[in-house]
């Protein structure tokens, strides 16, 4: 296995890790709000060594994809989805011309693929602990948790710092304040995303591909199964299995909303989704 790395659309820093044996197949992960592209390394190198090309990538405003000061950076949520994650599966059908394409997201990264705007080149999709982000979807005491973050802690600190500062808090990257208004935005409003993105559930029901979401049955803070189950509901032209995983089904202590893509994860968990990828 060999890594690649390219700069894409000027300003994507990208990894695609290359199989010794390709099968045909090429997997872009959309990662989670404020992490960095290393932290699915692990898996991207497993599944490379399965014949796999996998693709990861900084968002704009993130870890190699960070240019100047994030005060000033033009990066919203939407453009996230739009620009990035699209010029992302572009660049991977143009130099790569795979067999098929499959988009996996991780949380936020879930969600982009209904409204990227590069569909058209995706095969099958695969969710990992993705959701609908209104504070609702969670029971107590997460719901007041979640509440506290989209009305007072992040829009606080953004304010303060003139983006929201991650790092300093110790809970994610640093992320441009424009994504964070409009992400604080989704949260707030029943419909999430789908109030205010332009045509997003027409977008969403554009994608007609199978559909593989697992949500964990601990990841009680970030993606209950109600979240997961509201954000899926919208992928209505999908052949969809979803699966609410249970730590305790691959002889395991926690999961929760990150430690699918910790290393160890090759034991149980990594082949039990490539066998579910490769009937897709």
């Amino acid at each position: 296995m060999n890594t690649t790395t390219a700069l894409i659309a000027d300003h994507l820093a990208a990894h695609t890790f290359v199989p010794e044996a390709p099968n045909g197949q090429h997997i872009v992960i959309a990662s989670a709000t404020g992490v960095l592209q290393g932290y699915y390394r692990h898996f991207a190198a497993w599944m490379a060594e399965r014949g796999y090309h996998v693709t990861t990538f900084d968002y704009s405003g993130i870890g190699a994809s960070r240019k100047g000061s994030l005060r000033r950076h033009p990066a919203t949520a939407t453009t996230w989805a739009e620009h990035d994650l699209t010029a992302v599966i572009e660049h991977v059908h143009a130099i790569y011309a795979p067999q098929r394409i499959i988009g996996l997201g991780h949380s936020i990264g879930g969600q982009f693929f209904g409204i990227c705007k590069a569909q058209d080149k995706l095969s099958a999709l695969v969710l990992i602990a993705s959701q609908h982000g209104h504070f609702r979807n969670w029971d107590q005491p997460h719901r007041r948790r979640i509440a506290f973050r989209w009305l007072v802690l992040i829009p606080v600190f953004t304010r303060l710092f003139g983006y929201f500062p991650g790092k300093r808090l110790g809970v994610m990257e640093d992320l441009p304040p424009g994504m964070v208004r409009e992400w604080v935005k989704w949260g707030r409003s029943p419909g999430y995303l789908f109030d205010h993105v332009p045509g997003a559930r027409e977008r969403y029901a554009n994608l007609s591909v199978p559909l593989l979401f697992w949500s964990f049955a601990d990841d009680h803070d970030l993606a209950p199964k109600r979240a997961a189950e509201e954000l899926v509901k919208h992928y209505v032209n999908c052949r969809v299995t979803h699966e609410h995983i249970r730590p305790e089904d691959f002889g395991m202590e926690a999961i929760g909303h990150f430690g699918f893509f910790k290393k160890g994860g090759e034991g149980k968990l990594w082949p039990a989704l490539l066998e579910r990828i490769t009937a897709l």
